[in-house]
Parts: structure tokens; C-alpha cells; sequence
């Protein structure tokens, strides 16, 4: 029962919106939005997602002398370089009646690291390695807790894992997912591509 009534609220359309950063959108600016900064596949019949950097919140990444965008040559999607940051906080959305039910998945931060950008005016540290918090809390209220090490590599792209769950009807509603960590000094060089939706 519990299925099929899951399946009906797909069918109803549910399905395609994805959630995201910004709920105050009109409903065709938020699909339109959800297309450009989710990428979605299916993997032996399970439902999997990636949200990029654009569609996640980064705090001040706005401000140029913080944060570059650039495109990956990689994967051509924009992604979100610290150029010198005290403060790292990332935080996002998903509604998870997009997912395969009963299927146990994981959300994990896609990241990599390199030597941070020179600067004539501050001394930069390099973020390699260095500890972050991360948080995965589910629509039913559970909250996990991670504390993790950055990548140490630029070479390849990295997942660190905010937390993991089965889905069930228990689950079904708006998931959030964070990365933070307080520096004592001005620290640079994390590259985030975006967060990852997908069976454990």
C-alpha cells in the first residue's frame, strides 16, 4: 500500500520538482532552475541525482576576493573555487519523493582541492586535509553528524559523505545537507562541484 501510494504521488507530478536552494521562485523559474543545476540518470533501475555548485547555497560565494565560478573542463559544469575564506559554509535541498523507494542511499559533497590561488595583500593557507563538519537532516527530524578531512588530491573527484538513509514513506518530504568549518586563518584552494544523490 505504502508503494503504491508513493508511486501515485509521483504520477501526480511531484516527481519533477526537485527542491533546491530557493523556494520563493515562480513554479516555471524553479524547473527551468532544476534542469540547469541537476543532473539526473538511472542506475540498474534506482533513481540518482547530482546537484550542482549553482544550486547549492555557499555563503558569501558571491563576493569575487572569496569565491571564483568557474567551468569545469572535466565536466563542463560550473563549479565554486575558495579563493580565501574564514568561514566555509554550504548548505542545500532535496525533496526525496524523487528517490527509489527502498532503496538505502548516501549524500556525499563531490569535492577536490589545489593550491590556493596567489594574493599580493593575504597569506593564504591551502584547505588540503583539513577538517569539515557535515549534516544530513531528514524530514522526519534525524539528524547524522560527520567530521571528515578534505581531499588531499586535485587530481580526481572526491566524495565525503554527509549521511545515508533507506527510503521510505517515513522520509518522504524536504531533506537538508550541509558542509561548515570555522578557520583561526584565511584559508583557500577547496573546488566544489556539488552534492551527490545516490544508492550506498
Amino acid at each position: 500500500m505504502a508503494k503504491s501510494w508513493l508511486v501515485t504521488m509521483r504520477e501526480a507530478g511531484l516527481r519533477k520538482d526537485f527542491g533546491g536552494a530557493d523556494s520563493n521562485e515562480s513554479r516555471t523559474n524553479q524547473k527551468t532552475k532544476d534542469k540547469l543545476h541537476t543532473k539526473y540518470w538511472n542506475e540498474n533501475g534506482r533513481d540518482c541525482y547530482e546537484i550542482y555548485a549553482k544550486g547549492l547555497n555557499i555563503d558569501n560565494s558571491q563576493i569575487r576576493d572569496y569565491w571564483q565560478w568557474t567551468t569545469s573542463t572535466r565536466d563542463g559544469v560550473e563549479v565554486a573555487e575558495a579563493v580565501k575564506v574564514k568561514w566555509l559554509g554550504v548548505n542545500g535541498s532535496f525533496k526525496t519523493i524523487n528517490l527509489t523507494y527502498e532503496v538505502e542511499y548516501k549524500v556525499s559533497f563531490l569535492l577536490r582541492t589545489k593550491s590556493p590561488t596567489p594574493s599580493t595583500s593575504t597569506s593564504v593557507g591551502n584547505m588540503k586535509q583539513q577538517k569539515v563538519n557535515l549534516t544530513l537532516t531528514l524530514p522526519n527530524g534525524t539528524n547524522q553528524e560527520n567530521q571528515l578531512w578534505l581531499p588531499e588530491t586535485s587530481e580526481q573527484w572526491q566524495e565525503r559523505e554527509a549521511g545515508h538513509f533507506k527510503m521510505t514513506t517515513e522520509v518522504v518530504g524536504e531533506m537538508k545537507f550541509a558542509m561548515w568549518q570555522q578557520f583561526d586563518s584565511w584559508m583557500g584552494g577547496l573546488i566544489i562541484k556539488g552534492v551527490l544523490i545516490k544508492p550506498r
